[in-house]
């Protein structure tokens, strides 16, 4: 159901059996977001290694409690919305996945950014398998795209990963990325 203006609409999902912050592995789960993970995520975001691929670069404080009340909004209004990573072994968050809207139009996008020191782990292949998968599941959304510059290549190898098949060069965020999407099997 389509609801507000063209610059403000989102979509009200109807979840099956779940929530779209019930994505579990074997070592991480997601949960909603919390005005105080901002403290928590604040390191991870003011890193600039750990956000070379996000536009515009690290954010500072500001931007981070922005971010997190817009996905605590997001949330509220059951629209698609990005939750925190966490460790299950230490109940730490370790980075962020999940779905929103690419550049705010009509397409669905799976995003993932992680902390450096959880790099190269199969942490961001594994949450964002789970989350793809039950998107499908419990969800009417037919395709999920992913984005990546063309020089990032580990946040390549996990679209391939996760079984994303690629679909091109497309013009997104003022740049050349790469784009792949999954599409719902008639099996889903």
């Amino acid at each position: 159901m389509d609801s507000g203006s063209p610059n403000g609409s989102f979509i009200v999902l109807e979840w099956a059996n779940a929530e779209m912050h019930d994505a579990e592995t074997s070592r991480l789960y997601q949960r909603p977001w919390q005005v105080n993970d901002v403290d928590a995520v604040l390191p991870m975001y003011e890193k600039p290694d750990v956000m070379k691929w996000i536009p515009g670069g690290a954010w500072d404080r500001s931007k981070t409690e922005r971010f997190v009340a817009r996905v605590m909004e997001a949330h509220e209004r059951r629209d698609f919305c990005i939750y925190p990573v966490l460790l299950k072994e230490s109940d730490r968050i370790i980075g962020h996945c999940g779905l929103n809207r690419l550049e705010g139009g009509p397409e669905i996008e799976i995003a993932y950014l992680f902390d450096d020191p959880y790099w190269h782990k199969g942490f961001a292949s594994e949450i964002s398998g789970a989350v793809l998968e039950l998107a499908f599941r419990t969800t009417d959304v037919k395709r999920i795209v992913a984005v990546a510059f063309p020089e990032n290549a580990h946040s390549i190898t996990v679209m391939q990963r996760m079984g994303m098949r690629p679909i091109g060069v497309a013009r997104h965020f003022n740049a050349d990325v790469m784009k792949y999407e999954a599409l719902r099997s008639a099996t889903t």
